[in-house]
């Protein structure tokens, strides 16, 4: 039983260890890092991650496949990130969380345990599309336990006379798939 556990502690250390590089590397990919807007009419929106995870996000410049992705690096647990967006047209997003190193560990202990564990282990991976307001700030909130995944779409504007007025915002879920390059597509194509 020893001999067991010692070889259990080795493999998930080192998973552990190559969940530090890979996981990070992985969810961010190679993707060219986002750039706001320079001209013409912006929004701002804040992605705020609620998880236990890092979270990625990704900005596609092509709406109808989810094509040229661009990154905006990661967010911490527990932290947010806000960003300028183009107002006015379609704007298309892909957030990300993966269990990240527990995922690791349940493929590093491998064969019918390993099996019986990853599915428990779920990332999440929406994509959405929607067109910001001029001027309107968004937040775009994600939470994941590793079993659930939630995530909410609203716009906040400011009161003059008490607390910001916060309302949902109706986006479009776009299926995303796995593409075999940064230049996409990195969801199904659109209809219409």
């Amino acid at each position: 039983m020893r001999f067991h556990e010692s070889i259990l502690r080795a493999l998930t250390t080192r998973a552990t260890k190559l969940a530090i590089w890979v996981i990070p590397l992985a969810l961010l990919g190679c993707a060219a890092p986002y750039r706001e807007p320079a001209t013409g009419p912006k929004a701002s929106i804040r992605f705020i991650n609620d998880g236990k995870d890092k979270m990625s996000a990704h900005f596609h410049e092509g709406a109808a496949e989810c094509t040229n992705r661009t990154s905006t690096g990661l967010i911490e647990p527990k932290s947010s990130r806000s960003f300028a967006v183009p107002a006015e047209k379609e704007v298309v997003l892909t957030t990300g969380m993966d269990p990240g190193d527990r995922m690791l560990i349940s493929m590093a202990v491998g064969g019918a345990v390993g099996a019986a564990l990853a599915p428990s282990f779920k990332g999440c991976t929406p994509t959405i599309e929607f067109i910001p307001e001029a001027g309107m700030s968004y937040v775009f909130r994600m939470n994941s336990d590793g079993n659930d995944c939630t995530h909410q779409l609203y716009a906040v504007s400011p009161s003059a006379q008490g607390p910001d007025e916060v309302r949902p915002v109706q986006f479009v879920p776009r299926e995303w798939i796995r593409a075999f390059g940064e230049s996409g597509p990195w969801c199904k194509k659109k209809n219409g």
